[in-house]
């Protein structure tokens, strides 16, 4: 196998096959290698929008992000927005699409098409399949050293992912040399993201299982979905979608926050008075809780009236503020993308390590996290595409 290439890409995941294909769609000369720890390349791919793949977002804007560099992340996302990225999938990979409100799938809502078309585009590229050992720069050029040997290349890209799901192989274990090459205080803080909450409420845990079309509201931010009551707290995408906010409170030292959740979004607070009151002056021979069992479903009407007493008002204030206190979330092995990573304020407009000239960095591995909804697939896709049309450029 030769060993020397123009690029090297670092990660076999979104960003990585997206910098591979662009690169091969705008210079098919280019001698490009992809390094992927796992067997295949794309696991992360087949198990988003679980396993549908919602790639894109038909209503994106900076302000839907977190992240260290705001004027950065404009731009690119102005120069790659969802209409540039649908396109390449069409125009060049063959692959069609179809949306869902402003969730954009792939025509056959299966991920398995996502990854056939970027991987079948890039199928001529060398492909390394081993875990990176080490990256060193030398004579100009990286050297980039796996169990079977060493590969050299005069630019590099790091598309690594973050440190979520690392059972599809992003573990963030190449953090430690990548902060060789980047500088010591390059990184931010690693977080899970998109993330469920663990509670200190025991009284939900008879809940667990149960699942609710709720309102739940933290620091001031409001979501509506379906919420899922576990034995540690709260799950589902309304939950997770709140966790950006969570660590708002975290990272002013606050250690436990409060979350209020509608149980009955349908119905105002005067209106559930009115429903609760009703139901209890009308089964006078029942107990508050079988009373309820018309509107709520008992497990549910227990806890909460145990909460509030036989009281109709202070029942139907429970249902429209239930609350609880959230003391953290859980782990990295149950978020799905990463809050923190690589600084935007590391690298230049190019998205190239102000340290390390021809390094280039995309994808989850970097400061930017965004909700769930196709957010985080476009940044994959939008910060590849700068990154190779940025190796393009470099190269004329």
């Amino acid at each position: 196998m030769k060993n020397n290439f123009d690029v090297i890409i670092i990660g076999g995941g979104a960003a990585g096959l997206m910098c591979a294909a662009y690169l091969c769609s705008k210079n098919k000369s280019l001698d490009v290698c992809l390094i992927e720890r796992n067997s295949r390349v794309g696991k992360k791919i087949l198990v988003t929008g679980n396993g549908r793949c919602n790639l894109e977002n038909l209503d994106i804007s900076v302000e839907d992000y977190y992240s260290d560099d705001n004027s950065k992340l404009k731009s690119i996302l102005t120069d790659y927005d969802t209409d540039s990225v649908l396109s390449f999938f069409e125009q060049n990979l063959g692959m069609h699409t179809d949306s869902l409100d402003n969730l954009v799938y792939p025509i056959t809502f299966k991920a398995t098409t996502v990854l056939d078309c970027l991987r079948f585009y890039t199928e001529n590229i060398t492909t390394i399949t081993e875990q990176v050992v080490s990256i060193n720069k030398f004579d100009e050029k990286y050297q980039v050293l796996v169990k079977s040997g060493q590969f050299t290349a005069n630019s590099l890209v790091l598309a690594v992912g973050g440190a979520a799901a690392p059972y599809t192989g992003s573990d963030g274990s190449l953090f430690p040399v990548i902060k060789k090459l980047a500088g010591k205080d390059s990184f931010t803080k690693i977080l899970p993201a998109l993330v469920p909450f663990k509670t200190s409420d025991s009284d939900i845990k008879a809940l667990s299982g149960n699942r609710f079309k709720c309102t739940v509201t933290i620091n001031n931010h409001t979501e509506q979905g379906e919420m899922l009551f576990t034995d540690y707290g709260v799950s589902g995408i309304v939950v997770m979608q709140l966790s950006r906010f969570y660590y708002e409170s975290v990272e002013k030292g606050i250690k436990s926050v409060d979350v209020l959740i509608d149980l009955l979004p349908k119905y105002s607070l005067e209106e559930k008075k009115e429903i609760v009151s009703n139901l209890i002056s009308s089964f006078p021979d029942r107990s508050s809780t079988l009373a309820l069992t018309g509107l709520i479903n008992r497990q549910l009407a227990e806890v909460v009236v145990k909460r509030s007493g036989n009281n109709p008002t202070s029942i139907a204030n429970t249902l429209h503020n239930f609350k609880l206190t959230v003391t953290g979330t859980l782990g990295f092995d149950n978020a799905q993308v990463t809050r923190g990573g690589l600084k935007l304020t590391a690298l230049n407009d190019n998205l190239e390590l102000l340290n390390s000239s021809k390094c280039y960095a995309c994808g989850e591995l970097l400061n930017v996290d965004g909700p769930c909804g196709g957010y985080n697939l476009h940044w994959a896709w939008a910060s590849a595409m700068k990154v190779a049309d940025s190796i393009i450029k470099d190269s004329l």
